[in-house]
């Protein structure tokens, strides 16, 4: 059992920074935990808000487009300062 979960742990971190909370690998009281949201999807979420200088894409509709565009640039160039 904590032989798989350790290789869990083991995710690529070239595209997404691996786990942003990674697991204690083994059982806790029959529970095996997962790997959840990627430190990509965590820098992403808490991304400040849109500068109004961040233009609008070809095709984006509305403003919740243009969000999730910018917390992800946001997020990748975390990403980048870290060297992950």
């Amino acid at each position: 059992m904590a032989v798989s979960t350790a290789k869990r742990i083991e995710m690529d971190n070239t595209k997404h920074g691996g786990p942003a909370f990674p697991e204690v690998p083994g059982d806790c009281n029959g529970y095996e935990g997962k790997s959840g949201m990627t430190l990509r999807d965590y820098f992403a979420a808490h991304a400040p808000d849109v500068p109004d200088d961040f233009g609008w894409a070809t095709g984006e509709t509305d403003s919740w487009q243009r969000r999730t565009r910018w917390n992800y640039h946001y997020a990748d160039a975390m990403l980048r300062a870290r060297g992950a």
